[in-house]
C-alpha cells in the first residue's frame, strides 16, 4: 500500500509541476511564388526542458513533426482545406561520437552537428520548401496559412511514454502561426 501512495503523490507532483517557459514557437513564416509553385520559409525556435536534452543526450530519439495548412477562406461555409502537409524531422545524440544528427524522414538527409543548439537553428529552418502548385491558388479568392509545430510523443520509447504524457515539461508545442496567403 505505501509503494502505491508513494507512486500517486509522485503523479500528482508531475501533474502539478508549473509549465515551464521552455517550448516551441515559430518566429515567422511566408510563402511566396517562384514560376509555377509556391514556397514556404519560415522560423522555429526551440527551447526544450532539462528533462528532454538529457533524454536526448542519454540516446532517446525525438521526432519533431511541422504541420501546414492552406485554407481557402468562405463566408458561407467552413473554410476549405486547400493543401495539408507534414514534415517530419528526427533529432538524434550519438554520445559516444558526441554528435547530433537531424534526419529528415521523407527524403532521409542527414545532416550532423557537434553542438545541440546549432542542430536545434537547423531544424527550425526551413528554406524553399515545395508547398504546392500555383494552380492550386485562385488569386480572386482569400487563403489563411497555419503552421504548427509538436514533439510527437508517441514516437518516444515505450518505458518513457507515460512520463512524457504526465507531465508538462514533454508537451512541447508551438502555438499555431497564421498569415494570409496572397496571390501576387
Amino acid at each position: 500500500m505505501n509503494a502505491v501512495k508513494h507512486m500517486a503523490l509522485l503523479l500528482l507532483i508531475l501533474l502539478m509541476a508549473p509549465a515551464s517557459a521552455e517550448d516551441i514557437q515559430v518566429a515567422y513564416a511566408h510563402a511566396s511564388r517562384v514560376a509555377d509553385a509556391w514556397y514556404l520559409d519560415a522560423r522555429i525556435d526551440f527551447a526544450f526542458h532539462d528533462d528532454v536534452t538529457a533524454a536526448l543526450n542519454a540516446g532517446v530519439d525525438l521526432s519533431i513533426d511541422i504541420q501546414i495548412l492552406i485554407k481557402e477562406q468562405r463566408t458561407w461555409l467552413w473554410d476549405k482545406v486547400i493543401k495539408e502537409s507534414l514534415i517530419k524531422f528526427k533529432l538524434v545524440h550519438q554520445p559516444l561520437a558526441n554528435l547530433y544528427i537531424v534526419t529528415h524522414v521523407s527524403n532521409h538527409q542527414r545532416v550532423q552537428f557537434d553542438d545541440l543548439q546549432l542542430a536545434l537553428r537547423y531544424l527550425g529552418t526551413i528554406n524553399h520548401h515545395r508547398l504546392l502548385n500555383a494552380a492550386m491558388i485562385d488569386p480572386a479568392k482569400d487563403y489563411i496559412s497555419h503552421i504548427s509545430v509538436r514533439l510527437n510523443m508517441e514516437d518516444l520509447p515505450p518505458a518513457l511514454k507515460p512520463v512524457a504524457y504526465l507531465s508538462n515539461r514533454w508537451r512541447l508545442n508551438s502555438q499555431d502561426y497564421i498569415w494570409h496567403f496572397q496571390s501576387p
